[in-house]
């Protein structure tokens, strides 16, 4: 009876088992999805600073350029 009774509960202990492994690879997908909305939302910020940085670095050479042919001519 006893054997019985443990081999009843042994399909109950397998699903927990596979269910734990399934909510641990969840857990884990939605981490590195959480990650990954960091490491983009970062970048945006850095991308969007680094722009505002180049155009201004462009304007001061056009700015330039533009002063240096007035004065040559």
């Amino acid at each position: 009876m006893l054997h019985t009774s443990s081999s009843s509960q042994a399909p109950v202990a397998s699903r927990r088992i596979k269910k734990g492994a399934t909510q641990k690879r969840a857990q884990t997908l939605v981490e590195y999805a959480l990650i990954l909305a960091m490491i983009s939302i970062l970048s945006i910020l850095v991308l969007q600073q680094l722009g505002t940085t180049l155009r201004g670095l462009w304007q001061y050479i056009t700015n330039n350029v533009a002063q240096a042919n007035s004065a040559s001519f």
